[in-house]
Formats: C-alpha cells, sequence, structure tokens
C-alpha cells in the first residue's frame, strides 16, 4: 500500500499548527505535537525529512516560528523516531531509517531512467543484488546509482534538470502493461493545473498582493520538493 495519503494527512496538520495563527509563540504542548507529527511523517515516507526540515528552517529565517519553539519540534521529531534507529541497530548493525533510497536513487539515475518513465527497468541491477540482504542490496543500489552518475555527468545533470520540470507534470509513463489510465491522467489535469496556474499568478503579481510568511514558505518548500526529488525518482504520487 502507498503511503502518501496518510504523509499527507500528517504533513497538512504539520502545516495547519505551525501558520493557524499569523505567529507561532512558544507553546511548548504544540510545539511537541508538531515534532510528533514531524517524526512521524519522517517514519512514514522518510524522504519527506528534506522538505520538512526545509519548512523549519524557513520558519526561522522568516521569524514565523521562534527558536526555543524550532527546537523543541527538532528534539521532539529526534526522539519520536530514535526507538525505530535503535532496532535497526540492534537488528541489522546500522542506524538507519529504511533501505529504499538506494534502489530510489538507481530508478532515477541508471542508463534506462527516464522522467517520465515511472518503473524504469533496473533488472540487471537486481539479478547482481540477490543473495544481499535489504541494507547490503540498499547500499549496492546506491553505489551503482552514483557510479553511473560519475560516470556520466552531463547526461546525470540534463536528466536532473528534466526530472525537475516532471514534477510539475500531469502524466507518467510505466513499464507495466496496463498500469495507469486516461481517466487518472485526467482526473490529475483538472485537479492539479488549475491550482498550479493559480499559484504561478499569484507569484508573478506578488508586488500587488504580496505574499504572507507562511505562504512563502509554502511556495520555497514546495520547490524545494520538486528540487529534492528530482535527485532520485520523481513520481506523481510523491507530489502529493
Amino acid at each position: 500500500l502507498y503511503a502518501q495519503i496518510l504523509t499527507a494527512t500528517l504533513l497538512l496538520s504539520t502545516l495547519y499548527l505551525l501558520f493557524c495563527s499569523e505567529r507561532v509563540k512558544f507553546f511548548p504542548l504544540r510545539a511537541i505535537a508538531v515534532g510528533i507529527i514531524v517524526g512521524a511523517s519522517i517514519l512514514v515516507t522518510p524522504p519527506i525529512a528534506m522538505v520538512l526540515l526545509s519548512i523549519l528552517v524557513l520558519t526561522l529565517v522568516l521569524r514565523t516560528l521562534s527558536l526555543p519553539a524550532a527546537t523543541t519540534i527538532a528534539v521532539t521529531a529526534s526522539l519520536t523516531i530514535t526507538p525505530w534507529l535503535v532496532r535497526n541497530w540492534i537488528v541489522f548493525d546500522r542506524p538507519l531509517l529504511a533501505a529504499t533510497g538506494g534502489i530510489t536513487l538507481l530508478q532515477g539515475n541508471s542508463e534506462n531512467s527516464q522522467p517520465q518513465i515511472a518503473d524504469p527497468d533496473i533488472s540487471r541491477y537486481r539479478e547482481a543484488a540477490k543473495g544481499l540482504d535489504a541494507f547490503e542490496s540498499d547500499r549496492y543500489y546506491r553505489n551503482a546509482a552514483i557510479e553511473w552518475m560519475k560516470d556520466n555527468p552531463r547526461l546525470a545533470l540534463t536528466l536532473y534538470v528534466r526530472k525537475v520540470f516532471q514534477f510539475f507534470n500531469f502524466q507518467e509513463k510505466y513499464a507495466t502493461p496496463g498500469a495507469g489510465n486516461w481517466s487518472i491522467e485526467l482526473l490529475m489535469f483538472v485537479s492539479y493545473y488549475p491550482i498550479l496556474i493559480l499559484a504561478i499568478l499569484n507569484f508573478l503579481l506578488v508586488r500587488r498582493w504580496p505574499l504572507s510568511r507562511p505562504e512563502t514558505i509554502l511556495f520555497l518548500a514546495y520547490l524545494g520538493g520538486a528540487t529534492s526529488y528530482a535527485i532520485f525518482l520523481v513520481r506523481l504520487r510523491y507530489r502529493i
């Protein structure tokens, strides 16, 4: 099952608690609640940590969040994910959140990778990783992706830029026959593009309609999400 719906719920809860007032003052219970939700979001979807970290930093830079509140959120989030890290350390001798980052990096950075292809063919790497445990195979996939990028720097850079733009697309291709259909693409188009167009118009007319601090943070965090996910594999469901 995909975790994006739960992740989106946790992310929206975080944003609500952060921005439900114009100025988030230091209320310990509120900061602790945000920290717990942030930690839970990272446990459910580890890559979202990059987006959440950027939001936290931006709230400090734009003085939307006080330093004590930000510290409480960071400490609480760290304590929330610590038991899982300890568990993996005991069981696998590695204090890691998950063993999926390597394969996602490889899917987005290999000879068969394309921005619009959601599940590129990496069968030869899977074959080579047979017999390895989850973390060893993850390390193999990660090293293979890094090696490909080192050997093809110009191609990797071009691919990265294309993946950033793909983040804002409404359709993607699947290697699996029958996956995806026109009705899903139509739903994605009519539900996403009007919001995206309004957001772009708001940004272009920012002198006439200035952005509030929370809106500025959301704009920058969303762009940060596009540039972060493009390092790995861009899937439209990651954008939810």
